[in-house]
């Protein structure tokens, strides 16, 4: 016989999921607009493409030395701080273009530090799953 596992056991673990997936359509969401907003602002495909890839040159940094912040500061503190840093990058984009101006060097570093602060939360969300698992019994 199988045991059902409480309703309120399950909450961490879908507000885990729910969070993870605001995150991400968040993420995919940015991945697709800011390139679309140079595209519209500079009218080239050139600084598109680099921006695309300022976005990736992220993803080696973070991956290396962003598991040993997660693991130093806590998978929740982590997700949270990453998630709120990786917003206010993305909201400085259209508050600087539309009151002081916002340069094409200046749009790289806010994308290269949306990615840099957001590959970190990702992973400690996905750490942050087997505990939760266990906790409500749904592992069993």
């Amino acid at each position: 016989m199988e045991a059902t596992v409480p309703r309120a056991a399950r909450l961490p673990v879908v507000a885990l999921l729910v969070a993870n997936t605001i995150s991400l359509l968040g993420t995919q969401f940015t991945a697709i607009a800011v390139p679309w907003f140079v595209l519209q602002t500079t009218g080239s495909a050139a600084r598109t493409g680099i921006t695309g890839f300022v976005s990736l040159l992220p993803l080696i940094i973070a991956g290396l030395l962003g598991g040993a912040l997660v693991d130093r500061i806590g998978f929740k503190r982590s997700s949270v701080l990453s998630d709120l840093a990786s917003g206010l990058m993305v909201a400085a984009i259209p508050l600087l273009h539309h009151t002081v101006g916002l340069a094409f060097w200046q749009l790289l570093v806010l994308v290269f530090l949306r990615e840099l602060c957001n590959s970190p939360g990702r992973n400690a969300r996905q750490g942050l799953l087997p505990d939760l698992i266990a906790l409500s019994g749904l592992g069993r």
